[in-house]
Formats: structure tokens, C-alpha cells, sequence
């Protein structure tokens, strides 16, 4: 009785294309085409994903369905430079020109003062992260103007 059932279980798992020994694993002694695995590496995975097999155990268990696109958000769209924002920001940056603490700020950087750059934007923008993009524009500004010659 005991081979019989233990041909059946045999005969019953070799019909399905997952591995039953990840789950439970009988021992190699009863069962000699069962290999075992150490890592879960040795299992090789699909990237793609693949259709389930509407069982409520394995591998791809579930019920099988259409996975629906995932679409961008607006909000996740915010800060990505454009090729639009950026003609309109050189638009306004050559209509209205720098503000006072700019132009304060790209007179220290001419006199190598940096640090000092970086003091006066952190206290006008408010956090250092901002103020060193700032003070790396206006020096980008500054480099540009020299090789126009102005």
C-alpha cells in the first residue's frame, strides 16, 4: 500500500510544471527524480511575467488576468526639464534679466569668494541643496560670458 501511494504522488507531481519541493520535501529516498536545492538561485525565474495557472498553489498561482499599463501621473511628471520649459526660462532670464542678490552673488564668484556665494543663497533660498545649484548656474552664466567676450 505504502509504494502504491508513494507511485501515485509520483505520477501525480511529475504532471505539473512546478516544483512541489519547494514547499514540502519528501526525502530523495522514496522520491530519486527529486533533486534538491540548496539556494533559491538554483530555481531559474523568468523576468517576463508569466500566465497564471488559476491553482490556488506553485509557482504561478492566481486566478489568470489581464494586467492593466501602468500610466504617469502628472504629479509624478513634476521638475523633468522639458525642451519647453527651458526656451520659456531663457525667455525670462533674457527679458527680465538677474535680481539684485544674483547679481551680488556672480560678483562674489568673480572675486573667488564662493564661500561666501553659498552663505548669501542659502539665506535667500533656504536650503543648501538649492543654494549650491544656484551659485553652479550662476558660474555656468559667468564661464558663458566670458567666452562671448562680454
Amino acid at each position: 500500500m505504502l509504494g502504491a501511494s508513494n507511485s501515485l504522488f509520483a505520477t501525480f507531481t511529475r504532471n505539473f510544471d512546478f516544483p512541489f519541493f519547494l514547499f514540502f520535501r519528501p526525502s530523495s529516498l522514496f522520491y530519486p527524480w527529486i533533486k534538491k536545492i540548496t539556494k533559491m538561485a538554483d530555481v531559474q525565474m523568468s523576468s517576463a511575467p508569466t500566465q497564471r495557472s488559476n491553482l490556488r498553489y506553485g509557482l504561478n498561482k492566481g486566478r489568470p488576468t489581464t494586467a492593466i499599463p501602468k500610466t504617469t501621473r502628472p504629479s509624478n511628471k513634476k521638475g523633468v526639464k522639458t525642451e519647453k520649459k527651458t526656451f520659456v526660462k531663457s525667455v525670462i532670464r533674457e527679458v527680465a534679466g538677474f535680481s539684485p542678490y544674483e547679481k551680488r552673488v556672480m560678483e562674489l564668484l568673480r572675486n573667488s569668494k564662493d564661500k561666501k556665494a553659498k552663505k548669501l543663497t542659502k539665506k535667500r533660498l533656504g536650503t543648501l541643496l538649492r543654494s549650491k545649484r544656484k551659485v553652479e548656474e550662476l558660474s555656468a552664466i559667468i564661464v558663458e560670458q566670458r567666452r562671448a567676450g562680454h
